[in-house]
């Protein structure tokens, strides 16, 4: 892989690692709602779906795209997506609803406002759309089950997004220097052509104005000369 594509992966492949661990611990979350709440199977799937196969999906993806970044940005959606949707499935038990909605928005701070209101909006329509289609109820308890199924993804997630977003720093700071050295490098390239082109048209016009002075010195010489050789009247 070139080593511009792998500067480009770099956040990417830290989403990807965030997502394997937020995903995981997600999924002992839900599923402790799920059991609580006798959660269909279709539930289960796509529950394992996306924890377990989605983020290597994603990860394929941006590794595929002509543009990384922007693919992340569908992906986080995505992610979103199937957190509205998990929250009407576990029906909207407490806990572990705020603990998903509440890591979805997380992550995404960083990526700025408009990310953050795409992937709430996302969350929101997937959730109401959930509720229409199965019709899962409305259970807002929270039993201890799903308080110790939700224990790590309250503590190890947090950090984790913590890190990323820290190591997300160093990179955008690393790619402004490069941007400042570049910026730099160009500006003295600039210079160096102006000095280049100053040089060029000194030459040029110090051999317009030599050919016209040599003529005239020439001519000048020689008529000297042949007045020496003029007969006297």
């Amino acid at each position: 892989m070139d080593e511009p594509v792998r500067r480009e992966l770099r956040l990417s492949r830290q989403v990807y690692r965030l997502r394997i661990l937020g995903l995981a611990l997600g999924f002992v979350s839900v599923g402790s709602a799920f059991y609580e709440h006798q959660a269909p199977p279709l539930a289960w799937a796509l529950l394992a779906y996306h924890g377990f196969v989605w983020p290597h999906v994603a990860w394929a993806l941006a590794r595929r795209s002509a543009d990384p970044h922007r693919t992340e940005r569908l992906n986080l959606t995505i992610d979103s997506a199937f957190g509205g949707m998990f929250i009407a499935l576990m029906q909207f038990s407490l806990l572990p609803s705020m603990l998903v909605a509440g890591m979805l928005s997380m992550d995404k701070l960083g990526w700025g406002p408009r990310l953050l209101l795409r992937t709430l909006t996302a969350m929101a329509i997937t959730c109401a759309a959930t509720v229409l289609i199965f019709r899962p109820g409305l259970d807002m308890t929270t039993t201890m089950r799903e308080i110790v199924g939700s224990l790590p993804l309250m503590t190890a997630y947090p950090l984790a997004v913590a890190y990323v977003s820290y190591r997300s720093g160093e990179m955008a700071r690393e790619r402004r220097k490069a941007l400042e050295e570049l910026a730099s490098a160009r500006e003295e390239l600039a210079h160096v052509a102006r000095v280049g082109t100053l040089g060029e048209m000194a030459a040029g016009l110090a051999h317009e104005l030599n050919q016209p002075l040599s003529a005239i010195h020439f001519e000048a010489t020689a008529a000297l000369e042949l007045r020496e050789f003029q007969t006297p009247e």
